[in-house]
Formats: structure tokens, sequence, C-alpha cells
């Protein structure tokens, strides 16, 4: 699953973790088709990643399918461009933060360098003696001025972690959160052979004695710009942001309804109506708590986090959301939608959506096993823990709609016997099970919103229900689930015939990841595709990349 998912989603990284301004003007890494991948952004999604030419692979890939997905038409698919519409406000929120906040924490490398003295450019080789009380350091402090060996003495007495190798704990840089502060001020004043007063540190009472130092290597120099940006930005971020925000809020109408909040904390059910409650507004939009927590809801009843219980928890994220919808509001103000970097982001993770899209929704939709494949791979894992103590499952079939008249009207027509699976096709908003007559196949609970699982579960077979349900992430409002269930299983039974339907996702995954392999292999047998591997194996600075992420969800 691993190797498909990061297929897919490849491009979509690149949007998220962007932090720094792209200029037409960089080097190309790679060219799919006349579109291009400049070392700036190549270098934006290979963050921490050792494996570049794995991912660059990755990348052409996704491009690939990104482009197959242009010429199908999906770009103009309504459930593409609602996800983008969706996406593309939360992504404008951060945009405008790494503009206005990220942006001016950075520092260049000049700068960087002369925050470090020459004094600074080198790293000191310490030994160690720790002890529980200062008396003890300090009677070992006086056998070392009357001769006694340090290392011989650290072997002895040190409770330290290094007291084996005689105290011995390497080459240390200073102002790199190795050591407090307040230990560094005396550690680092100490000429070779020189051994420090006892200090307090988390580990006890220590001596320390300086042993070398050398100058650093190109390496640790650069690291040690990385720290530091890190720290500086660190303590201006906050600064920065604090002071922009009250701006933005002095402009702005914000509300908070803490007599709601209270209402969250308190409540003793998990009613899907509490999804609805307005938490607060910002220039007049409501925000509610549906609105907080839909994207993190993708599984399960999000009403069951105990995090929502807690008023501190529930009011940051209130708290962030009003970020998100200032940062946005003033972004949309002065145009920043418009500008070439974001929407050339756009472009780049619009590209990552369509090749899921593309992948899944056309190239894979007709993928099935055979039952000879089924029954092999029963035979091969029936013994597998997955197939012991499986919980009940119903098959189901639904009809999506967003109009409570069309849903009405829908059961109406079922109760008169008209087929269901021919409704779904004709009515069903969602395409993917509805090319399918509807079909959802076999679902546990704690996999689907919580208002559709209760209703399914508790719905006998061949009967209809209607569910409405806030449409969790999705941004299109109060949804209406018209379901029935098909078929009952109840748990713990493993025939064949009884977990069938669990061994069906595996099966097909695999299926699916052939097909959408082979077909890549295909597209790169006929597209024009230079690289520049040369680039592509140099690792960046990444002095001016090492910053602190937007404190928003």
């Amino acid at each position: 699953m691993k190797k498909i998912t990061t297929i897919l989603i490849v491009l979509c990284s690149l949007f998220f973790w962007g932090t720094k301004s792209w200029g037409d003007s960089q080097q190309t890494v790679v060219e799919v088709n006349g579109t291009k991948i400049t070392l700036d952004e190549f270098n934006e999604i290979a963050q921490g990643r050792t494996d570049r030419e794995n991912l660059l692979n990755q990348i052409i890939a996704s491009m690939l399918l990104s482009q197959e997905g242009r010429k199908q038409g999906l770009d103009k698919d309504p459930s593409v461009l609602q996800q983008l519409k969706t996406i593309s406000e939360q992504q404008l929120a951060l945009f405008f933060y790494q503009k206005k906040v990220t942006d001016k924490t950075k520092l260049s490398d000049k700068e960087l360098a002369d925050l470090i003295p020459a004094k600074e450019r080198q790293k000191i080789r310490f030994q160690q003696i720790v002890t529980q009380t200062k008396e003890d350091a300090s009677a070992i402090l006086k056998q070392i001025k009357q001769g006694g060996s340090f290392e011989k003495l650290a072997k002895e007495k040190s409770i330290g972690r290094n007291a084996k190798e005689g105290g011995d704990i390497g080459f240390v840089i200073i102002n790199t959160n190795i050591f407090p502060e307040e230990v560094e001020q005396v550690i680092f004043k100490l000429k070779d052979g020189e051994v420090s007063e006892s200090i307090k540190t988390r580990e006890g009472f220590a001596l320390f004695k300086a042993i070398e130092r050398k100058d650093l290597t190109d390496k640790e120099l650069e690291s040690k710009k990385n720290y530091l940006q890190f720290k500086m930005a660190k303590e201006k971020t906050d600064q920065i942001t604090n002071s922009l925000l009250q701006s933005l809020r002095s402009k702005a109408n914000v509300k908070i309804l803490d007599n709601n909040l209270a209402k969250i904390e308190g409540a003793k059910t998990k009613d899907e109506s509490l999804l609805k409650i307005q938490l607060a507004e910002v220039n007049g939009k409501p925000i509610t708590l549906n609105d907080l927590i839909g994207g993190q809801a993708t599984y399960g009843n999000p009403l069951d986090s105990p995090l929502l219980k807690n008023p501190s928890f529930l009011k940051n994220m209130v708290e962030d959301k009003i970020k998100n919808e200032l940062f946005v509001t003033e972004a949309k103000r002065i145009g920043m939608e418009k500008d070439p970097d974001f929407v050339r982001r756009t472009k780049i993770f619009a590209d990552g959506v369509l090749a899921n899209k593309f992948a899944m929704d056309v190239l894979c939709k007709d993928i099935k096993a055979s039952d000879d494949e089924y029954r092999q791979y029963y035979n091969e894992h029936k013994d597998d823990p997955q197939f012991k103590n499986i919980p009940e499952r119903v098959k189901v079939k639904h009809i999506l709609v967003n109009d409570p008249k069309l849903a009405d009207d829908i059961i109406a027509r079922l109760k008169k016997k008209e087929d269901f699976s021919a409704l779904a096709k004709k009515h069903s908003m969602d395409q993917f099970s509805a090319e399918k007559g509807g079909d959802l196949g076999f679902i546990q609970r704690g996999r689907m919103d919580h208002a559709f699982e209760e209703a399914a579960f508790g719905t006998k077979v061949g009967e209809v229900k209607k569910v409405e349900r806030n449409n969790i992430g999705g941004g299109q409002g109060t949804l209406y689930d018209i379901i029935t269930v098909t078929e009952k299983k109840a748990s713990g039974a493993n025939k064949f015939e009884d977990i069938k339907d669990v061994i069906e996702p595996t099966l097909l995954y695999k299926k699916r990841e052939k097909k959408i392999t082979d077909y890549i292999e295909q597209l790169k047998s006929k597209a024009t595709i230079t690289k520049n591997m040369k680039l592509v194996n140099t690792a960046p600075s990444g002095g001016a990349h090492a910053v602190p992420p937007a404190p928003m969800r």
C-alpha cells in the first residue's frame, strides 16, 4: 500500500512542505513531456530524505498520471474542483503565514556566519565526572588538584554514563543545545587540561576537563548554522505571529461562544447534532465543531475523541481556526491568491490530486479478483491472526445526495419497487460506488461516519433508511444517505464464504498496485523525460530551510 500511496501523493507533499520561494530561473531537475520540476521544488519534496533517486522516480510517475488525468478531462471534474477549492483555502493560510512570518525569520548565510565568532568555530573534547552531591564533587576535585588522575577517578567514582570510558564524552560544539547555556558558559572557557569547579547538571554535580580542541568541519559548521537559524527563528516567530494576529483581530469581528464550548465539553451523548453547534464567528462566518474536526474524522466517530472533553484543547482548536480564517481573509484582501508562487504551488498540488483521481477512478475502476484468486489467498492465509475474531459486518448499498426533497423522492420510488442500483447510478454523488449500483461492500464498525454506521447496523436486510449527516471534512453541508442492507455476517465466523469480503481489499490492492506500476512503465516508454542526475544527487545546504512550522492545523 505504501508504494502506491507514495507515488500518488508525492506532488501533494511538495505543496504541504514548501516554505521557500521558487524562482523560474532555477535549474531543472526533471522535465516530463514539457513540464518541469526545478531544483528548489525537488529539494522541498526531498527534505530529510536520502533516497533521492527513488523519490525522483515517484515524482515522474505522479506527473505522468496527472497528465493522463488532464487528457481525460478530470481537471474539470466537480469532485476534483471541490477538493481543490477546500484545500486551496487551507494552503492559502499557510502561504500567508510563510510570507508574513516564516520568511521574516530567515537569516542569510552571511548573517548566520557573522553570528558565529572565531572561538565558536571550534569543538572541544571533554571528560566528565558526575556525582550525586556537591560535597562528593568537591572531594574529587581536591584529589585531582593533588595530582589524582581524572580518568581513573572517573572510572572509579563517576555515576555518569561515560564513566567506563574515563568520563570521555567526546567533542562538543557550543550553542547546539547539548548542554544548558549556564553549563556552556563555564566549560567552554576552560583551557586544554584545565578542570572546572563542580557544576549542577541534569545528571547531578559534574566536573569537566577540557582535553583538546579542533576546528569545525564544513559539515559541522553547516549544522551549527542550521541550529542557529532554527533557534533564532523560533524566538522571532512568536513575536511576529502575535503582533500580526493582534493587528488582524483589531480589524475583524471575532466572537467566541464560550457557552457553546461548554455544551460540547459537557455533552454526555454522541449526537451528530453536536457537529452543527457554532463555537465562534469571524466576520460573520460561523465556525462549527464540524469545521474543527472534519478533516480529522475520516474513520470512526469524531465525537469519540476524549480531547473534546478537554476545555483547553477545544479552545486552542477554536483559536487555530480563527487564525486560519483571519489569514485567509487578509491574504485574499491583498491579492495573495494571484501571487505567482502560490499559483504555481496550487498547480503542483492539483497534479497530485489528478494523479490520484486518474489512478483510482479511471485506471483501476474495473479491477476485480476471480473466485480462484480469493480461494488461493484464503488457503494460504486462513490461519493468520487477521482472520481470527473477525467482527460483525454488514453489506451496504447507498445513494448519496445533498437535497432532502430528492432523498425523500428516492425513498418513495424505492417503496414502489424501483431498482436501487439504477437510482444510485442516476442520482448518487458518490461516483465511485454509483458505478457499482451504490454497493459499498461489507463494512465494520469504526470505519465509517458514526450516523451512517448506526443506521447500517440497525437496518434489517432489505430495509431502506434515510440518514442525515454532516459532510465531514468535505465542505458541502448536510448530506443524505439512502441506505439498504443486502447481507449480514456475525462476528467470529472464518469460513471462506464468511471472510471473502475481508480478503477482498488486500487482493484488490495488489492488483491495483500492479496495474498502476505497469501503466506507469508504459507511459515512461512513450514519454519525453529529461533528468539531471547530478542535481538529483546534490543534497541542499539546508541553512535557509530549518525553520519552525506554522502553528496551524
